[in-house]
């Protein structure tokens, strides 16, 4: 978006609070998913917790990308 002249970036309408909180949630999944892929085939402490939370990570990025034309564009 910020690569956009000012008057297109305006023309668009775009909920940039709403996008900010998706990127922030998907970067959180990225990064629990990363981790788990790591540990992959080794039995590590931690390792089912860890792998519950990215599933849950992932669930939040899924509720927020919910209809996500409809909530990126401001009415």
């Amino acid at each position: 978006l910020k690569l956009l002249p000012s008057k297109l970036q305006d023309g668009l309408s775009l909920d940039t609070t709403y996008l900010d909180s998706l990127q922030d949630a998907i970067g959180q999944w990225h990064d629990a998913a990363m981790i788990v892929a790591s540990w992959a085939g080794k039995d590590l402490d931690g390792s089912q917790a860890m792998i519950s939370e990215c599933r849950e990570k992932e669930a939040a990025v899924r509720r927020l990308a919910g209809d996500f034309y409809r909530k990126a564009h401001l009415a």
